[in-house]
């Protein structure tokens, strides 16, 4: 039964059914970062990172972010994927809709000049949050290890922004406190990411 996302190609050797994702994978180098950012996602973000680099090295790939965010441990290894994926290939990041909590680390580690957004492209950013299938609770010890934990984490999140915002890490922090919601506007003046563009120009 044909899916939705299914595209009737034809090919040397008759018709068949590919979907929109592989196609573009395949043919026009890009990645898409949809959904919730889980360790699922981290590992097959690295998989078609590799298979890309296998074939070509010196072809710009295009990632598109639409995320609300998720793991934050997945999104870290997949920002330090995207950090050595600027180094031997030209990179750019596209905000689709939204890219928010770990999502917005992600489009932040493009590239000054290589990070995109729609014009009404949401972006937020915020401390880390305790997961919703964590199981708070147990003994005073085991609250203070993951408050620390916490605490770690915010400061990793913090220094990633500075980094790439060119903001200190109090501002960064004040910033964080809080929901933060930008419009697109907002996020390219507060160096998340670097320019407004059409649809059209991201294709």
């Amino acid at each position: 039964m044909r899916e939705k996302n299914n595209l009737l190609m034809r090919t040397s050797t008759g018709v068949s059914f590919v979907t929109a994702e592989s196609k573009l994978f395949s043919d026009e180098r890009k990645i898409y970062i949809t959904g919730e950012i889980s360790e699922e996602m981290m590992v097959e973000f690295s998989q078609k990172i590799q298979v890309l680099l296998m074939s070509d090295k010196d072809t710009a790939i295009s990632i598109y972010v639409d995320s609300c965010g998720g793991e934050v441990r997945a999104g870290l290894a997949m920002y330090e994927m995207i950090k050595s994926l600027n180094k031997i290939v030209e990179v750019n990041i596209y905000c689709l809709s939204k890219a928010c909590s770990m999502a917005a680390i992600l489009l932040a580690a493009g590239l000054k000049g290589h990070r995109y957004l729609m014009p009404y492209s949401e972006v937020m950013i915020h401390e880390p949050l305790i997961s919703s299938k964590s199981q708070m609770g147990g003994t005073a010890s085991t609250v203070r290890s993951l408050a620390t934990s916490l605490e770690d984490t915010k400061k990793i999140i913090d220094t990633i922004l500075s980094e790439h915002t060119g903001k200190s890490i109090e501002e960064i922090s004040l910033a964080t406190s809080f929901d933060n919601y930008m419009s697109a506007k907002e996020a390219c003046e507060f160096g998340i990411a670097d320019k407004i563009v059409s649809f059209d120009m991201m294709i």
